[in-house]
């Protein structure tokens, strides 16, 4: 299986900068720095969505049916019960039950989920200001 790069088919930073003509070589020159926080953003990217899961934990204390159980006459419930609700790709809900042992990297994978978001946000901030700033230098162009 092919892995596909999140830029595939679209032109590198790098390349564009190329195309750039004499007069917007220094505006370029003033955006050079975030090309290396690009990649790395790029990088951290890749690496969070091997690990990453959507959703949030929560746990539960359950009775059991056994009319004669510590849980039905005072005693302690069993679990807790670990599960994990997220939403499905077309907009329903659903949760799946965590298996004992790995609750706490259930919880780093969701972390990671979030952090994931962080840096998208990031890295589309990073766009719009490039395109706000091309869109610029297009006008004073003209």
């Amino acid at each position: 299986m092919r892995v596909r790069k999140i830029n595939d088919g679209l032109p590198s930073p790098d390349a564009l900068d190329e195309a750039r003509s004499p007069e917007r070589e220094e505006e370029a020159s003033h955006r050079r720095p975030t090309l290396g926080r690009r990649e790395a953003l790029l990088a951290e990217i890749v690496r969070l969505a091997d690990v990453a899961l959507a959703g949030t934990i929560s746990e539960s204390l359950r009775t059991c049916g056994n009319p004669a159980c510590r849980c039905r006459t005072g005693g302690p419930k069993h679990g807790p019960y670990g599960y994990v609700s997220y939403r499905k790709v077309d907009g329903g809900t659903a949760r799946y039950y965590v298996v004992n042992g790995t609750h706490e990297e259930v919880r780093r994978r969701l972390a990671a989920a979030r952090t994931l978001q962080e840096l998208l946000r990031e890295l589309m901030e990073m766009n719009r200001e490039d395109l706000l700033a091309r869109a610029k230098g297009m006008k004073q162009e003209r």
